[in-house]
Protein backbone atom coordinates (compact mmCIF):
# COMPACT_ATOMS: atom_id res chain seq x y z
CA UNK A 1 0.00 0.00 0.00
CA UNK A 2 1.64 3.28 -1.23
CA UNK A 3 -0.09 5.63 1.75
CA UNK A 4 1.03 3.12 4.12
CA UNK A 5 4.42 2.98 2.95
CA UNK A 6 4.64 6.74 2.46
CA UNK A 7 3.26 7.24 6.35
CA UNK A 8 6.16 5.11 7.86
CA UNK A 9 8.82 6.73 5.55
CA UNK A 10 7.36 9.94 7.43
CA UNK A 11 7.67 8.33 10.72
CA UNK A 12 11.18 7.70 10.22
CA UNK A 13 12.53 11.18 8.27
CA UNK A 14 14.53 13.91 9.83
CA UNK A 15 13.05 16.86 10.79
CA UNK A 16 15.27 18.55 7.86
CA UNK A 17 13.88 16.57 5.22
CA UNK A 18 9.94 16.91 6.61
CA UNK A 19 10.54 20.60 6.52
CA UNK A 20 11.62 20.33 2.74
CA UNK A 21 8.41 18.41 1.75
CA UNK A 22 6.33 20.53 3.98
CA UNK A 23 7.57 23.69 1.34
CA UNK A 24 6.37 20.90 -1.00
CA UNK A 25 2.90 20.74 0.37
CA UNK A 26 2.48 24.35 1.18
CA UNK A 27 3.51 25.23 -2.24
CA UNK A 28 3.83 22.42 -4.69
CA UNK A 29 5.47 23.01 -7.84
CA UNK A 30 1.85 22.42 -10.44
CA UNK A 31 2.09 22.75 -13.54
CA UNK A 32 -0.90 23.19 -16.00
CA UNK A 33 -1.56 20.94 -19.24
CA UNK A 34 -4.62 22.10 -21.40
CA UNK A 35 -6.71 19.22 -23.64
CA UNK A 36 -7.60 22.47 -25.86
CA UNK A 37 -4.41 22.50 -27.35
CA UNK A 38 -3.66 19.39 -28.54
CA UNK A 39 -7.65 18.21 -28.89
CA UNK A 40 -10.54 20.87 -30.61
CA UNK A 41 -12.95 21.68 -27.86
CA UNK A 42 -15.63 20.27 -29.65
CA UNK A 43 -14.32 16.51 -29.93
CA UNK A 44 -14.18 16.38 -26.14
CA UNK A 45 -16.63 17.43 -23.26
CA UNK A 46 -16.25 21.04 -21.25
CA UNK A 47 -12.57 20.36 -19.56
CA UNK A 48 -10.76 22.49 -17.37
CA UNK A 49 -6.72 22.38 -17.82
CA UNK A 50 -5.16 19.71 -15.96
CA UNK A 51 -3.22 20.08 -13.25
CA UNK A 52 -0.13 18.17 -12.11
CA UNK A 53 3.10 17.69 -9.92
CA UNK A 54 6.80 16.52 -12.05
CA UNK A 55 8.13 13.95 -9.07
CA UNK A 56 11.45 15.76 -10.75
CA UNK A 57 10.58 19.40 -9.24
CA UNK A 58 9.70 18.37 -6.14
CA UNK A 59 12.41 19.76 -3.01
CA UNK A 60 11.73 16.15 -1.03
CA UNK A 61 11.57 12.53 -2.18
CA UNK A 62 8.30 11.77 -3.80
CA UNK A 63 7.28 9.12 -1.17
CA UNK A 64 7.78 11.31 1.84
CA UNK A 65 5.52 14.10 -0.09
CA UNK A 66 2.58 11.63 -0.73
CA UNK A 67 2.45 10.97 3.15
CA UNK A 68 2.62 14.71 4.32
CA UNK A 69 0.15 15.94 1.64
CA UNK A 70 -1.89 13.24 3.22
CA UNK A 71 -1.54 14.09 6.79
CA UNK A 72 -1.95 17.58 5.91
CA UNK A 73 -4.84 17.37 4.00
CA UNK A 74 -6.60 15.80 7.17
CA UNK A 75 -4.68 17.73 9.75
CA UNK A 76 -3.89 21.25 10.31
CA UNK A 77 -0.03 20.43 10.79
CA UNK A 78 2.56 23.22 11.62
CA UNK A 79 5.59 21.05 12.91
CA UNK A 80 7.51 17.86 11.95
CA UNK A 81 6.90 16.48 15.53
CA UNK A 82 2.91 17.13 14.70
CA UNK A 83 2.83 15.32 11.32
CA UNK A 84 4.81 12.50 12.85
CA UNK A 85 2.04 12.07 15.70
CA UNK A 86 -0.85 12.72 12.89
CA UNK A 87 0.76 10.00 10.87
CA UNK A 88 1.05 7.18 13.16
CA UNK A 89 -2.95 7.83 14.08
CA UNK A 90 -3.64 7.22 10.49
CA UNK A 91 -1.12 4.39 9.79
CA UNK A 92 -3.42 2.57 13.53
CA UNK A 93 -6.20 3.41 11.40
CA UNK A 94 -5.26 1.80 7.92
CA UNK A 95 -4.32 -1.57 9.80
CA UNK A 96 -7.53 -2.10 11.64
CA UNK A 97 -8.88 -3.07 8.09
CA UNK A 98 -12.01 -4.58 9.73
CA UNK A 99 -12.91 -0.70 10.08
CA UNK A 100 -12.05 0.61 6.36
CA UNK A 101 -15.48 -0.21 4.46
CA UNK A 102 -14.86 -0.60 0.31
CA UNK A 103 -15.96 2.12 -1.68
CA UNK A 104 -18.76 -0.12 -3.13
CA UNK A 105 -20.20 -1.05 0.82
CA UNK A 106 -23.85 -0.53 0.94
CA UNK A 107 -24.66 3.09 2.04
CA UNK A 108 -26.99 4.22 5.06
CA UNK A 109 -26.18 7.72 5.30
CA UNK A 110 -25.79 10.46 2.34
CA UNK A 111 -23.80 13.76 2.62
CA UNK A 112 -24.82 16.32 -0.26
CA UNK A 113 -23.07 19.50 -0.32
CA UNK A 114 -24.74 22.79 -1.30
CA UNK A 115 -22.24 25.46 -2.45
CA UNK A 116 -23.34 28.94 -2.22
CA UNK A 117 -23.86 31.61 -4.76
CA UNK A 118 -21.50 33.62 -5.08
CA UNK A 119 -19.34 29.75 -5.45
CA UNK A 120 -21.39 29.61 -9.25
CA UNK A 121 -20.32 32.89 -10.12
CA UNK A 122 -16.66 32.54 -9.77
CA UNK A 123 -16.72 29.50 -12.40
CA UNK A 124 -19.48 30.98 -14.97
CA UNK A 125 -17.84 31.35 -17.86
CA UNK A 126 -14.23 30.52 -16.40
CA UNK A 127 -14.21 26.92 -18.21
CA UNK A 128 -9.99 27.10 -18.69
CA UNK A 129 -10.13 27.01 -14.72
CA UNK A 130 -13.30 25.10 -14.36
CA UNK A 131 -16.09 22.69 -16.17
CA UNK A 132 -18.41 24.85 -15.81
CA UNK A 133 -19.51 27.13 -18.78
CA UNK A 134 -22.28 29.45 -19.62
CA UNK A 135 -23.61 28.07 -22.57
CA UNK A 136 -23.51 24.64 -23.42
CA UNK A 137 -22.36 22.56 -26.69
CA UNK A 138 -26.22 22.26 -28.05
CA UNK A 139 -26.38 26.40 -26.86
CA UNK A 140 -28.82 25.71 -24.59
CA UNK A 141 -28.26 28.22 -21.29
CA UNK A 142 -26.27 26.50 -18.37
CA UNK A 143 -28.63 26.29 -14.80
CA UNK A 144 -28.62 29.08 -12.67
CA UNK A 145 -28.30 28.64 -8.73
CA UNK A 146 -31.86 27.67 -8.75
CA UNK A 147 -31.43 24.86 -11.45
CA UNK A 148 -27.98 23.86 -9.42
CA UNK A 149 -30.40 23.70 -6.30
CA UNK A 150 -33.31 21.81 -8.13
CA UNK A 151 -30.78 19.34 -9.89
CA UNK A 152 -29.36 18.76 -5.89
CA UNK A 153 -33.24 18.15 -4.34
CA UNK A 154 -33.56 15.76 -7.80
CA UNK A 155 -30.36 13.82 -6.75
CA UNK A 156 -31.63 13.00 -3.06
CA UNK A 157 -34.76 12.50 -4.07
CA UNK A 158 -33.33 9.25 -5.53
CA UNK A 159 -31.11 8.60 -3.13
CA UNK A 160 -33.73 8.67 -0.37
CA UNK A 161 -36.47 6.40 -2.53
CA UNK A 162 -33.35 3.51 -2.47
CA UNK A 163 -33.99 3.73 1.32
CA UNK A 164 -30.86 6.13 2.01
CA UNK A 165 -31.15 9.25 4.77
CA UNK A 166 -29.72 12.42 3.14
CA UNK A 167 -28.13 15.54 4.89
CA UNK A 168 -27.46 18.96 3.32
CA UNK A 169 -24.00 20.27 4.08
CA UNK A 170 -24.11 24.17 3.23
CA UNK A 171 -23.41 28.02 3.67
CA UNK A 172 -25.85 30.81 4.07
CA UNK A 173 -27.64 29.50 0.70
CA UNK A 174 -28.93 26.71 3.03
CA UNK A 175 -31.50 28.68 4.23
CA UNK A 176 -33.53 28.61 0.82
CA UNK A 177 -33.12 24.98 0.80
CA UNK A 178 -34.42 24.77 3.95
CA UNK A 179 -37.92 26.30 2.69
CA UNK A 180 -37.97 24.26 -0.20
CA UNK A 181 -37.57 21.00 1.23
CA UNK A 182 -38.16 18.70 4.33
CA UNK A 183 -34.52 17.09 4.02
CA UNK A 184 -31.94 17.38 7.30
CA UNK A 185 -29.96 20.69 6.98
CA UNK A 186 -26.71 21.67 8.35
CA UNK A 187 -25.39 25.46 8.00
CA UNK A 188 -21.43 25.14 7.91
CA UNK A 189 -19.04 27.76 7.91
CA UNK A 190 -17.82 27.80 4.09
CA UNK A 191 -14.55 29.95 2.72
CA UNK A 192 -15.66 32.60 -0.05
CA UNK A 193 -13.60 30.27 -2.41
CA UNK A 194 -13.68 26.88 -1.94
CA UNK A 195 -10.58 25.14 -2.78
CA UNK A 196 -11.64 22.96 -5.80
CA UNK A 197 -13.88 26.64 -6.82
CA UNK A 198 -10.10 28.91 -6.28
CA UNK A 199 -8.47 29.96 -9.51
CA UNK A 200 -5.01 29.56 -10.67
CA UNK A 201 -3.18 32.62 -11.54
Amino acid sequence: MILLESLELLLRAEDEEILKAFHDVKSPPVKRMSYVDVLHPREISPQPDVEIIEPSDLRSKKELFLGLDLVNSLYDISSPDEAKRKAEEIIESLKKRESIKPEDHPKTHIALSLPEKEHLETVKGNWRDHVWKPVTYDGEEAPDFDGWMRDLLAIADALKAEGLRVTFYGGKSTEILKSKSSYDVVEVELKKELPKLSSIS
